[in-house]
């Protein structure tokens, strides 16, 4: 494993993936050091599930120090990480929990400099793990995605997300970091058309940051299938006097009923395949039916249903050609499969990718710009 005691930059090829010599839960297997876990919930849960299942164990837990009260989550007491430095002096942070807050991030790269630290990679939705082996299973489809790439951005984007995903190195995914300005940039300068849709749209934000560089003569199509959201964005637009077409439905590849398991945040979930209490059953529709303008730009951020989302996008796509961004951190597959799925619409599609600032490698999209 690459050492990430001190902040790295790395330009990459994809031959570079080929010398990674283990993935990060080898590592951990292997390492003599005691394994510390910074943070609790839900991440930390599936990843805890990944150790127990591999033998791999877990010395304590940590959290920041506002949150490290008189209390303990998975039988472990939780500390500080002040706790442990006096206690053990060097060891390995594992981090479970997502943030793109400047503050929280400065906290964990700090604690990186000091200690041997990883963000182990556990898909958002779907099972497995994208380790060493799902890399050399998937490796030649993973390959013809990189050589599709367009620019040199995007091809180290996509290789240090790689490098990141099978080995937890936070400094791989600092290393292919563009501002969410220079993302807007690249979106703006491809588009030919300003009319919108946002599939996942949750309480409007994106619609209105859109407004805001493109105004609001235009047409916008907003899908949303999560009641608490979908009222929270009706009534932003009508505060903001943002003009919408808004559907309170899933954007699927077909009309029928889905299993919606609300989580907390952006994180609701149209799935088939998932076990969990907290669900209800909702209408799923193909948004190309809900759809009758010309369409410049679509954003879907599905929440693992992308792949479906972009089929039922079918007619517009081909009849259109639109700019998409596409979110590509939800399942394992997603590198692979989202430019197949946009592939088998409509061929000819130049393809781009961006990692805004994030840990793990959430906020990383491609983006697909028609070449006539």
């Amino acid at each position: 494993m690459i050492s990430n005691k001190a902040e790295k930059r790395y330009i990459m090829i994809f031959d570079d993936l080929l010398s990674i010599k283990e993935d990060v839960w080898t590592h951990l297997y292997n390492t003599e050091k005691p394994i510390v876990m910074y943070g609790t919930g839900n991440g930390a849960d599936k990843i805890i599930d990944v150790l127990e299942e591999k033998g791999i164990k877990l010395y304590g837990i940590f959290a920041s120090d506002d949150f490290a009260r008189d209390r303990s989550f998975r039988g472990f007491k939780v500390k500080k990480y002040a706790d442990f430095k006096v206690e053990l002096g060097e060891f390995i942070v594992i981090v479970s929990f997502a943030s793109q807050r400047n503050e929280v991030l400065s906290n964990i790269y700090r604690i990186a400099s000091e200690q041997e630290l990883y963000a182990p990679d556990v898909p958002v939705f779907g099972s497995g793990l994208f380790d060493m082996e799902y890399f050399k299973a998937h490796k030649e489809r993973l390959e013809l995605v990189y050589d599709m790439l367009s620019d040199d951005v995007s091809r180290n984007t996509f290789v240090c997300s790689l490098a990141f995903k099978i080995t937890g190195n936070i400094d791989y995914l600092r290393s292919c970091e563009v501002t969410e300005s220079e993302c807007d940039s690249l979106v703006s300068r491809l588009l030919t058309s300003r009319n919108y849709v946002d599939i996942g749209a949750y309480t409007g934000d994106t619609v209105e940051k859109y407004v805001s560089h493109h105004g609001n003569d235009i047409e916008i199509y907003a899908f949303e299938p999560d009641e608490k959201n979908y009222r929270k964005m009706l009534e932003r637009f009508e505060s903001r006097g943002i003009r919408c077409n808004t559907v309170n439905a899933a954007a699927w590849d077909k009309t029928e009923t889905l299993r919606f398991y609300s989580n907390s945040g952006r994180a609701g979930s149209a799935d088939k395949g998932r076990n969990s209490t907290k669900f209800k059953d909702i209408n799923a529709v193909r948004a190309e039916d809900y759809i009758d303008k010309e369409i410049g730009f679509v954003k879907i951020d599905a929440e693992g249903s992308d792949a479906n989302a972009l089929r039922g996008l079918a007619s517009v796509i081909r009849k259109d050609a639109p700019v998409m961004k596409v979110a590509a951190y939800h399942r394992n597959e997603d590198f692979f499969s989202i430019p197949e799925a946009v592939s088998e619409i409509k061929d000819g599609y130049r393809l781009y990718m961006r990692h805004l600032k994030y840990v793990p490698g959430w906020d990383t999209d491609f983006i697909f710009s028609f070449d006539c």
